[in-house]
């Protein structure tokens, strides 16, 4: 007798093998998640670099340094309180440093 995670099913006319059913759809679901995380970090790469561009776009145009750190005091605010972790000052700093090294 097999047990229940190897279980045939009679549906009246011919056996189905769950077992082989269930790992039919696992595959496929584990094969979705993986790429839905691919292309999440792909799009949250996209959205960092473009942070980075901003900040540094402001930079440059600023002869100030202590206002690029309001500015990035202030988004850093905004954009934590909206989307929660990810974006502190620090975080930004980063996107930016990422962006000097690929602008483009």
């Amino acid at each position: 007798m097999k047990n229940k995670n190897e279980m045939m099913v009679n549906n009246g006319h011919e056996l189905v093998d769950v077992e082989n059913i269930y790992q039919n759809i696992r595959n496929k679901i584990i094969t979705a998640r993986e790429k839905m995380f691919k292309h999440i970090d792909t799009t949250m790469t996209e959205v960092y670099w473009y942070v980075g561009k901003i900040t540094y776009e402001l930079s440059e145009n600023r002869t100030k340094a202590s206002y690029g750190k309001k500015v990035i005091d202030v988004l850093s605010s905004k954009l934590t309180n909206e989307f929660g972790s990810g974006f502190s000052p620090v975080s930004i700093k980063r996107m930016r440093r990422f962006y000097e090294m690929y602008p483009i």
